[in-house]
């Protein structure tokens, strides 16, 4: 049964949040009106949008930030509500929430605070989690919109006991990035020539030895790590996602060529057991040649359409990135997350449709939130292997409450440390 939802307007941000919480989230029907009289005289399960209620239905009292269809500077201030924080605060003793729950929500998931031209960026241009209000409030280790659309499940069923839901599962996916498919393997003869002199100058002889070893074929690779990872996907029963980094080599992306024969064979045997997705280059961001380029050589190696994508170094300047994708004919990306943190971006632990505020419309691809990524503790926080499962594990019980998707980021080159490696497998467990 549909929840009928009236607003006096119907904008497309109303209809994008309420959708997003109550389809995408909480597994409900909605649908809207502004008509009042026959708002009244439904038998749907109903509540209301606006200043005021209509009736003795569930109201909620709104804030004009989905009324808007512009860009502003804003700075919400947060206050605590129950065991959580809220912003956007509403004075109306007959609203469900002393907060706009709806309008918050959208403020999270639609990344309006990195619109704001004021925050300093870092080097590489990207948004630092520091400006975020999750972090200056303390709630980036939450899926704090998931746990609101908990709350306001609550109060639908406690006003309406017809309402029935069926409960997303939590689901935990493991993602490994492939900058390189191969350390030494597929290197060059003066490639490897050049790191051995390399080795030797700092007289790491049994580095040298294993750079020989590895490039003879008498070794295996240290990145390498396919058959080992994909076996304990199959284990512990987890699904999984490859994005993988083809084209050209430069000093930032130390993309795989796939004209040597080991990485193409490689890529293959990947494809066949895991989902692939492009992982595309720092230098595709605002090359779209460069970026076309990266994307025909995957599905040439792989054979197979490409629609999962991850931005390497997580470049993403919204909404250029997300446009730039959607025209190279990928609707799925993964890159939502911080380098420097753990953490939910979005404050969201399930896929959702990326909202373009310059244009005050939805897009066509659907966004897939991480919170936590090896290379963030490695060489972010520098905190040793045996130290992040607790971290890991608090993220993972945060998104289990919510039943929502529980997204991490690994590189091969970590499975190289037999430190890091064991570190994988205790959170798979």
């Amino acid at each position: 049964m549909e929840i009928l939802v009236y607003t006096p307007e119907i904008t497309p941000r109303i209809q994008y949040i309420f959708e997003l919480i109550f389809k995408e989230i909480l597994n409900l029907e909605v649908c809207f009106t502004n008509n009042i009289q026959g708002f009244k005289l439904a038998q749907n399960p109903k509540i209301s949008y606006a200043d005021e209620p209509v009736d003795d239905e569930l109201f909620f009292c709104r804030h004009n930030l989905l009324l808007q269809s512009d860009i502003r500077i804003i700075h919400p201030k947060c206050f605590d509500y129950l065991d959580t924080k809220a912003f956007f605060e509403v004075n109306h003793l007959q609203s469900a929430f002393p907060f706009d729950l709806f309008a918050a929500s959208f403020y999270l998931v639609s990344r309006y605070e990195e619109y704001n031209p004021e925050n300093e960026r870092d080097q590489w241009n990207r948004y630092k989690a520091e400006n975020s209000i999750a972090f200056k409030n303390q709630f980036l280790h939450r899926p704090q919109v998931n746990i609101w659309a908990n709350h306001l499940l609550e109060k639908l069923i406690h006003n309406d006991v017809r309402i029935v839901v069926k409960k997303r599962e939590f689901k935990q996916i493991s993602t490994l990035d492939i900058d390189q498919i191969f350390q030494f393997k597929s290197l060059s003869f003066f490639k490897i020539l050049k790191s051995c002199i390399h080795a030797l100058l700092k007289r790491d002889f049994a580095g040298c030895r294993l750079r020989l070893d590895v490039w003879k074929n008498r070794k295996k690779d240290p990145y390498d790590c396919f058959d080992e990872v994909l076996e304990l996907h199959e284990k512990y029963n987890i699904e999984s996602r490859f994005f993988i980094q083809v084209g050209n080599y430069s000093r930032i992306d130390c993309a795989s060529d796939i004209r040597k024969k080991a990485v193409l064979e490689t890529i293959k045997k990947i494809a066949e057991k895991a989902p692939i997705g492009s992982h595309l280059s720092v230098r595709s961001n605002t090359r779209k040649r460069v970026a076309e380029n990266e994307l025909n050589c995957l599905k040439f190696a792989t054979l197979q359409n490409i629609d999962n994508n991850r931005q390497h170094y997580l470049m993403l300047n919204l909404p250029e990135t997300y446009r730039r994708l959607l025209h190279l004919g990928i609707h799925h990306d993964y890159t939502m997350g911080y380098a420097e943190s753990p953490g939910f971006r979005a404050s969201i632990c399930t896929p959702f449709y990326f909202f373009d505020l310059e244009n005050n419309a939805p897009l066509n691809l659907q966004i897939h939130p991480f919170c936590a990524m090896d290379a963030t503790f490695k060489y972010y926080l520098n905190m040793r292997p045996d130290e992040v499962f607790p971290v890991f594990e608090m993220l993972k019980n945060e998104v289990k409450n919510v039943d929502g998707d529980f997204i991490t980021i690994f590189h091969n080159d970590s499975f190289a440390d037999a430190d890091w490696k064991a570190a994988y497998e205790r959170i798979l467990k």
